[in-house]
């Protein structure tokens, strides 16, 4: 059954420079997750070498040739096993003979050190971790490539590309998002593209007003886990004025081009879930749109880690949704404490500071 026009009318640029099937594909997937040099990356290779590629070929065979499913689209199954829509059966609304979607990370040059990030999205947790060795065990670390955009896309015809996804690290303060865009402008392409793009909301840019205007609609996603000062401690190097200062910069923005629509997006968290409730009637108050995603992994992050008689004391009429399923998990709970011990303090954020009630739980008092 499957056959995935995905595969030929989607672009995925991974972080660290890796080209990948789609944005669903399982990166663990185990015949090329052992090896990877299989993985073809974005400083040395185009898109149409990656395309020729062992990698992307068997995919190809088993979906589009032997109508089966492949073992690296598991995501897609469970989601299709469900009931619900995938990547694939969104994708198969499109023609397979043109790039449609382009979800692209051009490195991990970020400026902060969110807690509940790594190295291989953000260049200043890698500097962290090179500074304090001791915190490797918390925070994966890996060398990152830096995409070469005119190689990637040399001989790729764009003329058809409806939407761009930028990820990060933090796009608006990376130099390649500017050489991109410029490409793009290059190539005729940005009236007729949907950008979506995720920001801390640290940086306004400025010098990309004049492109970015002459996009067809621009989604702004802000991640920003708490409205709060308690983000300077989840989000390390972040500074809770100056978020308020850019995000009211993008507002100005979008009431001046009506292609912009901004979307206040905070991760919830076992350190964001008491702030989740004042970020939204901050997006409400700011007249901007609000949704959420969860953090999965690492295991100290989810909302089973936090101790049931806290979460009591910090449920209220919002975020008792994201209870539901709460049980109470104390490995969970002990390496979210191993990991406070062992990195409160840097950029001399103290947990204590930020999310007192938090502390005395962790500290055990």
């Amino acid at each position: 059954m499957p056959q995935c026009n995905i595969l030929t009318n989607h672009i995925c640029v991974r972080l660290p420079g890796r080209y990948s099937p789609c944005c669903y594909w399982n990166k663990d997937y185990t015949q090329f997750a052992d090896n990877p040099k299989k993985y073809f990356t974005t400083v040395d290779k185009s898109y149409t070498e990656y395309f020729n590629s062992e990698l992307h070929q068997d995919v190809l065979q088993v979906m589009n040739t032997n109508g089966d499913w492949h073992a690296g689209c598991t995501k897609c199954k469970y989601l299709e096993d469900n009931g619900l829509p995938s990547l694939r059966t969104i994708g198969n609304k499109h023609g397979a003979d043109h790039i449609v979607y382009l979800q692209i990370s051009l490195s991990n040059h970020c400026n902060f050190a969110c807690k509940t990030c790594d190295s291989r999205s953000s260049s200043t947790i890698m500097k962290m971790v090179n500074a304090n060795p001791e915190l490797s065990k918390w925070f994966n670390t890996s060398n990152i490539t830096k995409a070469d955009v005119y190689k990637m896309f040399q001989d790729v015809d764009l003329s058809k590309l409806k939407v761009i996804e930028f990820l990060g690290g933090e796009p608006f303060v990376d130099p390649q998002t500017t050489v991109f865009l410029n490409f793009l402008l290059s190539q005729d392409t940005l009236s007729h593209v949907r950008f979506k793009v995720h920001t801390n909301s640290s940086f306004f840019p400025k010098k990309l007003v004049p492109i970015l205007s002459k996009m067809k609609r621009i989604d702004l996603h802000l991640s920003i886990d708490a409205w709060h000062p308690a983000v300077e401690y989840i989000r390390l190097g972040s500074n809770f004025n100056t978020i308020k200062q850019v995000t009211n910069k993008w507002i100005e923005f979008s009431k001046e081009y009506k292609n912009t629509e901004i979307t206040l997006f905070p991760t919830i968290s076992s350190l964001s879930i008491p702030f989740v409730k004042s970020t939204v009637i901050a997006a409400k108050e700011l007249g901007i749109l609000h949704d959420v995603e969860f953090v999965h992994k690492p295991d100290q992050f989810q909302l089973g880690a936090l101790p049931s008689k806290y979460v009591e004391s910090i449920k209220d009429d919002y975020n008792s949704q994201y209870f539901n399923n709460y049980v109470y998990n104390e490995d969970y709970f002990k390496l979210l404490q191993s990991f406070v011990k062992d990195t409160d303090g840097a950029q001399s954020k103290f947990l204590k500071d930020y999310i007192p009630e938090l502390d005395k739980y962790i500290k055990g008092e």
